[in-house]
């Protein structure tokens, strides 16, 4: 040991601790009395002062080692110590000197081991309790110690001190008990001396000589020494005589024989290796206990007493040692002590010493080593007089059944009541199994001890048969794990190369004799550990002789056990079921041991599997029972808590009972093949033996078939040897009559076929897994198609969706059969099926789909399109659909995905075996398409061009072919003529049921209500799905054989649906049409378009013919398609198409209504609605693209201004109503009540007045946005049909329409004119007189409108031809005033003019607008003009309010005539001008047969026409200089030389019309001066007016200078005249006056004051001009 370590420290603190006490405990010692009278008070002193002294040696050591030297002074202290006379210092001495043994503080052994023995003799008198025990621990320690004694006196010595603690004299009983323990000890440790091994090899090596082994030899020849003596000595003092070796007296033989057991237990070895030893074993040891147990059976046989009872118990468990460890080196020897021992059994003996005997008796039967032993020596021997075994075990079964004796019911009613006292002895601690018995126990509790015991060992001699058996035959038991409780022993020697026969026939031979009491008690017995015990000994003892395959005896324990479990008490214990049952814990714990046992002999029951399976059945039938469940509504006191309390039983056992039951089957898996058939045999058996009695509930008791399902999922592994038996079963079930087993054999096979293939762990390379899958899913198909039961077939498609759901991943081969099942159910067409099949393969679809192979997937989709096909549910075929169409976006979505890993560019093309599935899927669709349900073909029409569309772009030409010329375009040719052939008549609604006794019926729609409207929705869907598709793929489709004769076909429909008369099928036409047409994503051929153009000819030809039959919604559409397809692609029409465009507009606005319309319940207010949204439409029209079709489209929309509908709808009233046109309908009643239904006779009324209006509001917008030219050139056909609209103006007054045109008129010619001049101006001259004539159309169509609406005539024909429309360089005809007045020009007097002083008057502004007052109040007073009479109310009414519009109107348009025309007329001819000249003229005196009666103003206009020629006469100029480069002086210049040309050829005119008023209202007033009639007021006014126009007006010289002859003096004398400087400065003059001047002097002699005055100023401004002053008073 290290110095200073741990250990060394913990030893020296313990010493110092003890020392330190010794050194106290010697100095208390020391008293006064002591000092006085003794003699050893030094003594104690020094014991004081040694042990102190050591004290200060322990704190000062570092190591053993200086301990060990100085040992002499350590022991010191202890020696005085143990020489006082102080028992407690000899005890802490003692103490002390075991702590030094037992730290190795003596070095020397043999010295030491002397000086210790020594101490121990010195001390061995002392009388005192705790010295005695120091003594014997010491003596132990001592002989466990290094330094034990080694020759065989020190042994002797030690032993002998040992020995004499064992005697009573003097001691108590503590003493003498640690003195007994410690004695055993020491001579098991004495016996431990002897190296057995090497004294075997020393008796192998006698004879030679080895020097090297000397020492050994010489120790291990003490110690044997010693041993021999010493068991000489035990043998000797066991039978009385006393001990040689030993220094003892006598002991008691009890002590001697117990000290003999005790070395024959703890050193086998010795006792079998060693001659001497095994020489007095089996001579004097087994001599001496025979005969000792000889006499005590003796004396007890002669006295009955138990004075002897305690060498007697040790005589036995010497005999019980011999016989457990050593009954090989016995042999024949055992069956003496055997049958002595059975002697003491017999029933002459007292009853405690046959419960000792038993309990020997049973400790010898629960060892397996000796019970095969003495079965193989004596029993089973050839030469054999006595069979030990058998009659050991007889010994302890009769005795075990004498408990029942007495008890005639024991066997049949239950429970006795000895067997209860039995079984509560039996787990008490009164009676121990161990030959530990009290002789002084009651008498009555020894005979149920006795039997107690005997039952004990019954268990432990059938668990040691066990034991051997499972040893035999290489099993693991675990009752070798029970081996391990305190009422069981391991087995004393190893049980090697047991023979199996002798097995067998040991088992053969006492199977009987214990399994017949062992089953009577367990039938008597109430306790429920004993129970338990008991069956568990039955359990393993069954299962060892099923093991050995021994058959009948294996039957007849389970026949024992299932009795037992299925036995009753009564019927006052609640008996159920049909049995007559009762679940008690006894029938719980038979039947769990009934289980183990099944499942431990699983392979080795064979045909008695049917008692199992049997006793199972009933059982299931208890279970199911409902009072063993408690339902939720149940109160606590009701009648099942009460059945539950006479069944004892506790549900927790219960639910244990079926987990076990469970376990049984689930544990099957690990049986063998022919054990699992056997199994399954008896449940066939079972199930059809009990099937009647199992239809007699409502729910048949199945158990027996659902326990072969458990079987079957519990062996998936190896299911091809047992489906043949389970699938038989389930026919032979599914063939019964009763619906409830056909039910339940289904779902039993249901769940067998899911549970296999979820338990299937087997790769799916393998060919097994395939094999499989196909052998478990062809019994479904084949039970479906042999059974024609519905419940049948519904029951195999349920659970096809269950394998489906659960196993649909791991399928492989077994798809074909799947797939078959499916498709037979299509096939059969029944309504109770097809559901569930479609469930099937929406499952299918939805899951698995993605994962299949190409070839699957084309077998699904088979199977898909026999679903699709059926017409036993709608919704199924719904279902399919969208199921294929799933299918195909999962190939694109896989497809791309392989795309993506290939990094193509672009979209990735189908493979072909892609491809071959499409072709299935469009071939499914189309046939589904062609169905009779309009549900279903319209379903699966749109889901074919859904697919179509969606993967178009990555089928190949031959595919798209396939598809095109295969499946769409047929169906859409069989869609459409179904459609045309189709019944019209309303079909009868489909029979719902009945309410209350009446038929209730489906509601459908009007829309939907005839067989012809379904199929129309049919082609809607397909003209749809086509334009879709077209629109997506033109690219690929045009470049296929034979698209342009389709494209064409598709037209054709096109057209067959526009002119159809069925608004859906036309609505969806020119959707088509729209969508391939209308937009620019579709790059269609100039074929292509034109063929759609046609197509729309067609359609639109059809809408506005006379006999339309085209619905009003149809017609609306066509009309904005129409516009759409121009406005999106106005570059695709060229001039043609345009116009035709064009002309189908006009149509629809001519042509608004059909016979259809006559039915519209709601009637439309204002124009059609067609009429509505083709002028909509129109006004989008505008050719953007192409300005050269502005003229057409503005002359297409001018056309619609036709006022000859009005005009012929108000005829139409007239007559109806009585009235003439003139009082026709007011324009807001055209507009706002209800048109008229249309009839054959309404398309000449179209254009209606509302109508009319609305397009000139939008014309006036066009116009003004249209192109200069093309304003040029539409200028007259549009003044031309406003002329026409404003002359109703005098034919419909009334009517508004005449006012919107005059308006529109006015606001359309200031840039009308502007845009013709302008464009004339382009030309210098006409290249032809075509072209001319259509320069001059537009002034002579201006003329003509102005004059039908100021005048309501036309002007005179424009000419044929014009030498030139340009303004004339030269000055125009003269017009001679005394030529038109019949006189000559030379006889015109000069009349010098003197200016009046009280009338000078300045000449009025350059232009008067008409439609200001041309004279106020004030002026008219001043110049003797009466104004227009009022009738002096101050609230104008309506009328008065509209005429004073319709007077503004005329004054706005004479206006515009003078203002806008005549001032921009520089481009027009001649003739054109005068004509427009004309008009003034004309009105100033307008016809009487035009005027509109009522109307107060018409006599002001002539007034107003009068200062509209002075005017025009006034505008001329003399400024003709030209600045180059100047454009504003050009543009004067133009406008001056137009103006001058414009008043010269006005003034002529306006000369004339004066001159002819002047003289006619001169001859009025003479003949009024005569008296024959007054002068007329308006005569007057004009005069009035005439004269002040006259007297303001002045003129350009140029302007005159135009009409003067060049040879006349008048010329000569009016250049002179324009010299004088005053005029010179003026500019103008005056010189029309020198033309009026012998008119003017007529009006001299007027009697009217202001006529003469006015007169006079005239006169006297002519002769200013003249240079001529005359006085005021001259005239």
């Amino acid at each position: 040991m290290a110095a200073g370590g741990a250990p060394h420290q913990t030893t020296t603190s313990s010493l110092e601790s003890e020392f330190r006490q010794l050194a106290v405990s010697a100095r208390k010692s020391e008293s006064f009395v002591t000092q006085i009278f003794s003699s050893g008070s030094g003594a104690q002193n020094e014991i004081k002062e040694s042990a102190e002294r050591v004290l200060v040696m322990l704190r000062n050591s570092s190591s053993l080692e200086e301990l060990q030297t100085r040992k002499d002074e350590v022991v010191k202290p202890l020696q005085l110590a143990c020489e006082s006379a102080s028992p407690k210092l000899i005890a802490l001495s003692l103490s002390i000197l075991q702590k030094l043994i037992s730290c190795d503080v003596f070095g020397n052994k043999k010295e030491d081991c002397q000086f210790v023995m020594s101490v121990l003799a010195g001390v061995e008198k002392v009388n005192d309790e705790a010295v005695q025990l120091k003594i014997l621990q010491t003596s132990l320690i001592l002989l466990q110690s290094p330094i034990h004694p080694t020759n065989a006196d020190s042994i002797c010595s030690l032993l002998s001190l040992c020995f004499r603690s064992m005697i009573p004299k003097g001691r108590n009983t503590q003493v003498m008990s640690t003195a007994a323990a410690t004695v055993r000890q020491a001579v098991a440790i004495i016996f431990s001396y002897v190296d057995v091994s090497k004294e075997v090899e020393r008796l192998n090596r006698q004879g030679e000589d080895n020097s090297n082994d000397s020492e050994v030899e010489d120790e291990s020849g003490e110690a044997l020494k010693a041993c021999q003596r010493l068991l000489e000595d035990l043998i000797a003092l066991s039978s009385g005589s006393p001990a040689r070796w030993i220094k003892t007296p006598s002991l008691p033989r009890t002590s001697s024989l117990e000290i003999l057991d005790f070395a024959l237990l703890s050193s086998p070895e010795l006792f079998k290796a060693l001659p001497e030893f095994e020489s007095s074993l089996s001579l004097r040891i087994i001599q001496l206990l025979q005969s000792q147990l000889q006499d005590y059976l003796d004396a007890v046989t002669n006295s009955g007493g138990t004075q002897n009872f305690h060498p007697f118990k040790a005589v036995l468990r010497c005999i019980r040692t011999l016989l457990l460890l050593y009954h090989e080196r016995l042999g024949a020897r055992c069956r003496g002590l055997v049958m002595i021992l059975l002697k003491g059994a017999q029933s002459s003996m007292s009853m405690i010493h046959k419960v000792t005997i038993c309990q020997i008796i049973r400790q010898l039967l629960g060892d397996p080593s000796l019970v095969l032993f003495l079965y193989a020596t004596f029993d089973s021997s050839q030469d054999k007089q006595t069979d030990i075994l058998i009659a050991m075990v007889n010994v302890v079964t009769d005795i075990a059944e004498s408990g029942l004796e007495g008890d005639a019911e024991a066997y049949t009613n239950g429970p006795s009541p000895r067997m209860d006292a039995v079984s509560q002895v039996y787990f008490s601690r009164e009676v121990a199994f161990d030959v530990d018995i009290d002789p002084s126990m009651p008498a009555s509790l020894q005979k149920t001890a006795c039997i107690v015991i005997s039952m004990n060992a019954v268990l432990r001699c059938m668990q040691s048969m066990s034991m051997i058996t499972y040893h035999c035959l290489g099993l693991p038991t675990e009752v070798e794990e029970q081996a391990t409780s305190p009422r069981f022993h391991k087995p004393s020697l190893p049980l090697n190369n047991v023979d199996v026969e002798v097995c067998k026939g040991m088992m053969v031979a006492f199977w009987e004799p214990i399994l017949s009491p062992v089953t009577n008690i367990l039938r008597s017995c109430s306790h429920e550990k004993l129970e338990m015990e008991l069956l568990h000994s039955v359990q393993i003892f069954t299962e060892a002789i099923g093991k050995l395959h021994l058959r009948d005896p294996m039957a007849a324990c389970l026949d024992s056990l299932c009795r037992i479990a299925l036995s009753g008490t009564g019927e006052e214990q609640g008996e159920i079921g049909e049995d007559k049952l009762v679940l008690r814990s006894k029938n719980v714990q038979a039947m769990k041991t009934i289980f183990r046992i099944a499942k431990g002999l699983a392979n080795d029951l064979g045909p008695a599997w049917r008692m199992v399976l049997e006793a199972m059945y009933s059982l299931d039938n208890i279970l199911m029972d409902p009072k063993l469940v408690r339902k939720p509504g149940d109160k606590e006191g009701s009648v099942d808590d009460l059945v539950m309390s006479e069944w004892s039983v506790d549900m927790g056992d219960v639910e244990d009972l079926r987990t076990v039951m469970q376990e049984l089957f689930i544990s099957t898996r690990d049986m063998s093949s022919e054990g699992v058939v056997a199994l399954l045999g008896g449940l066939q058996s079972v199930s059809m033996h009990h099937l009647p009695q199992a239809e007699q509930v409502s729910q048949p008791k199945m158990s027996a078939l659902n326990r072969m399902v458990d079987v079957l999922l519990a062996n998936s592994f190896r299911v091809y040897d047992l489906w043949g038996i389970f699938l038989s079963h389930v026919l032979e079930l599914v063939a019964d009559s009763k619906a409830s087993i056909r039910e339940a054999a289904v779902e039993a096979l249901g769940r067998a076929i899911t549970g296999t293939l979820t338990n299937l762990n087997v790769s799916v390379e393998e060919e097994s897994t395939g094999g499989l899958e196909h052998m478990l899913l062809v019994a479904l198909e084949a039970l479906h198609n042999d059974d024609k039961e519905v419940d049948v077939q519904v029951g195999v498609l349920k659970v096809l969706a269950q394998v489906l759901q659960r196993n649909g991943e791991r399928l492989t081969d077994g798809w074909t059969p799947v797939f078959r099942l499916l498709a037979a159910v299509a096939e059969n067409n029944s309504p109770d099926t097809v559901p569930l099949g479609c469930e099937s393969l929406q499952i299918i679809y939805n899951n698995f789909m993605d994962k299949m192979s190409l070839k699957k997937i084309q077998k699904c989709l088979e199977v898909a399109e026999l679903y699709g096909k059926q017409q036993a549910d709608i919704n199924v075929s719904l279902t399919v659909i969208s199921l294929l169409w799933n299918v195909g976006d999962m190939l694109g979505t896989r497809s791309a995905e392989e795309g993506q890993a290939q990094e193509d560019a672009g979209p990735v093309r189908y493979t072909d075996e892609v491809e071959v599935l499409f072709e299935v899927i469009y071939n499914a669709l189309f046939n589904i398409s062609r169905d009779s349900r309009p549900e279903v073909r319209n379903s699966g029409a749109r889901t074919l061009f859904a697919v179509a569309t969606a993967h178009g772009n990555r089928l190949s030409v031959h595919l798209w072919k396939e598809v095109l010329w295969e499946n769409l375009f047929p169906l859409l040719r069989y869609a459409f003529h179904m459609s045309v052939t189709s019944s019209k008549e309303e079909a009868e609604a489909a029979l719902l049921g009945k309410s209350k006794g009446e038929q209730v019926r489906l509601v459908v729609h009007h829309s939907r209500n005839t067989e012809q409207k379904q199929w129309d929705e049919t082609v809607v869907v397909c003209l749809a799905g086509m334009t879709r598709l077209i629109r997506s793929h033109l690219g690929i489709m045009s470049q296929l054989e034979g698209f342009e004769e389709g494209w064409s076909e598709l037209m054709v429909v096109v057209e067959s649906s526009l002119a159809g008369g069925r608004k859906e099928v036309a609505l969806a036409a020119m959707n088509l049409i729209s969508g391939l047409m209308g937009t620019t994503r579709v790059d269609i051929n100039n074929l292509m378009w034109q063929r759609g153009i046609r197509a729309l000819d067609v359609g639109v030809v059809a809408a506005t013919s006379s006999g339309c039959q085209v619905p009003l919604g149809a017609r609306t559409e066509l009309v904005n398609v129409i516009g759409a397809l121009y406005e999106g692609n106005r570059q695709r029409f060229d001039r043609t198409s345009s116009l035709e465009v064009y002309k189908w507009i006009e149509s629809f606005c001519r042509n608004p209504w059909s016979e259809d319309d006559a039915g519209n319940p709601v009637q439309p207010v204002g124009m059609p609605p067609v009429q509505k949204t083709a002028l909509n439409v129109l006004l989008k029209l505008q050719p953007t693209h192409d300005e050269t079709l502005w003229p057409d489209y503005l002359e297409t929309v001018a056309k619609l201004l036709d006022p000859e509908h009005a005009i012929a709808l108000m005829d139409s009233q007239a007559a109806t109503s009585g009235v003439k046109h003139s009082g026709a309908m007011e324009h807001d009643k055209a507009t706002s009540e209800p048109l008229p239904p249309p009839s054959s006779a309404q398309y000449r009324f179209a254009l209606n007045a509302a109508f009319v209006e609305r397009v000139m509001e939008q014309l006036t917008i066009l116009f003004e946005q249209a192109p200069l030219h093309a304003r040029a050139a539409a200028f007259p056909g549009v003044v031309d049909v406003l002329g026409r609209c404003m002359e109703l103006k005098f034919t419909a007054y009334e009517q508004t329409l005449w006012r919107t045109a005059a308006n529109v008129f006015l606001r359309l010619v200031p840039v009308g004119v502007t845009a013709v001049d302008a464009v004339n101006r382009r030309k210098e001259r006409a290249e032809d007189e075509n072209e001319m004539r259509v320069r001059d159309r537009a002034w002579f169509s201006l003329s003509n409108a102005l004059s039908k609406f100021l005048l309501g005539s036309h002007t005179q024909p424009a000419p044929e031809f014009e030498t030139d429309s340009r303004i004339p360089t030269t000055p125009g005809p003269f017009l001679d005033p005394s030529k038109e007045s019949g006189e000559d020009a030379d006889s015109i007097p000069v009349i010098p003019y003197v200016s009046s002083t009280k009338s000078k008057r300045k000449g009025r502004l350059f232009s008067l607008r008409a439609h200001q007052d041309p004279a106020s109040p004030h002026d008219a007073q001043e110049h003797n003009v009466l104004p227009p009479e009022s009738n002096g109310s101050a609230e104008k009414t309506a009328n008065e309010a509209r005429d004073k519009e319709d007077y503004d109107l005329d004054l706005k348009m004479v206006d515009c005539l003078t203002d806008d025309i005549l001032t921009a007329c520089g481009t027009a001819s001649q003739p054109a001008i005068d004509g427009l000249i004309q008009i003034i003229e004309q009105g100033i005196k307008p016809p009487k047969d035009k005027q509109i009666q009522g109307l107060s103003n018409q006599a002001n206009f002539g007034l107003i026409c009068i200062r509209k020629m002075y005017v025009l006469c006034s505008r001329g100029s003399n400024n003709s200089k030209q600045r180059v480069g100047d454009e504003d002086q050009m543009l004067y210049e133009e406008v001056s030389r137009v103006r001058n040309h414009v008043a010269t050829c006005a003034l002529p005119r306006f000369l004339k019309q004066c001159h002819e008023t002047i003289l006619e209202f001169s001859e009025e007033s003479q003949y009024s001066h005569l008296g024959d009639r007054p002068v007329e007021r308006p005569k007057l006014e004009e005069i009035i007016c005439i004269l002040e126009v006259l007297a303001t007006m002045t003129l350009a010289p140029g302007v005159v200078d135009a009409i003067l002859p060049p040879d006349d003096p008048m010329t000569e004398y009016i250049k002179l005249m324009r010299k004088r400087p005053d005029v010179v400065s003026r500019g103008k003059e005056r010189t029309h006056l020198l033309f009026l001047y012998d008119s003017l002097c007529s009006l001299i002699t007027c009697r009217d004051g202001r006529v003469r005055e006015m007169v006079r100023d005239v006169m006297g401004l002519a002769g200013a001009d003249l240079g001529i002053s005359l006085n005021a008073g001259v005239l």
